[in-house]
């Protein structure tokens, strides 16, 4: 588990998946640890990553970049990152930025 100020996230996993469980405040300094974790992840060709943010109170810009870097990486690598989860404060960011496509189940109206 990494521990910040505000915000924690947990890797969980095995061979070939892992899911990484975020909870709290995600700003820039959350941000820089939570994008090591996923570049570490997502460097490896082939590894699926579940993403979990169902637990986030707070989600600013920087982890929003960390995630879609991790996105981008991912295509890089041939591995893949799903959000599988995710709370109200994080759909409003990632809808009103324009990601919401990222959204899972879409935005609803």
């Amino acid at each position: 588990m990494s521990m910040t100020s505000n915000g924690s996230f947990t890797v969980v996993g095995g061979a070939g998946t892992s899911t990484v469980v975020l909870g709290g405040e995600f700003d820039a300094p959350q941000a820089q640890d939570l994008w090591l974790a996923l570049i570490g992840l997502v460097a490896v060709p082939g590894h699926a990553i579940r993403l979990d943010l169902g637990g986030v109170e707070f989600f600013g810009s920087p982890a929003l970049r960390a995630v879609l870097d991790a996105l981008d990486e991912a295509s890089r690598h041939g591995s893949e990152v799903v959000i599988v989860r995710m709370s109200d404060a994080c759909r409003r960011v990632f809808t009103i930025t324009g990601f919401g496509y990222l959204v899972p189940g879409g935005i609803e109206a």
